[in-house]
């Protein structure tokens, strides 16, 4: 392990988790593994610890952007309410024929928490012009899509 430690470089992120991987294999079997390594004279203990950090690191990273590209926007709910709302009375009438009183103040609570997130999506929607901005700045521009969006 010091030695394929001492000798690992990459330019390849899947080689170096590949690497990781296979060096954590080995080294979970270790009941100390601060003590065992410690043992071994020169064990490059700061690289195995780098090379920890940047496979972290990495995978951090990759979540980030399988979380991205996966982004799902969902249409709202709104149609589906407007015909409850609609057949609100109507329903009453048959639930009260069958002698059962439902409550429909619930479509009240859902109509004001539908506000309070009407209200957060225009907060996000500053918050992406402004974060729009910073992605601008740090990868040097924007895409097509991202120029006609803005325009």
């Amino acid at each position: 392990m010091k030695f394929a430690i001492n000798s690992f470089q990459t330019l390849d992120m899947a080689e170096l988790i590949k690497f990781h991987k296979y060096v954590e294999t080995h080294l979970e079997k270790l009941a100390d593994e601060s003590q065992v390594l410690a043992r071994f004279e020169d064990f490059p203990t700061k690289k195995l610890e780098t090379l920890r950090m940047s496979a972290a690191l990495y995978s951090k990273l990759e979540a980030i952007g399988q979380t991205l590209q996966n982004w799902q926007i969902v249409s709202p709910i709104k149609s589906e309410l407007d015909a409850l709302d609609r057949t609100k009375d109507e329903d009453t009438k048959k639930f009260q024929a069958h002698k059962i009183t439902f409550d429909f103040s619930v479509l009240i609570r859902i109509k004001e928490l539908m506000v309070d997130v009407s209200s957060s999506c225009m907060e996000l929607a500053l918050k992406a012009f402004q974060f729009a901005y910073r992605v601008y700045s740090f990868a040097g521009g924007h895409d097509d899509r991202a120029d006609i969006l803005t325009r």
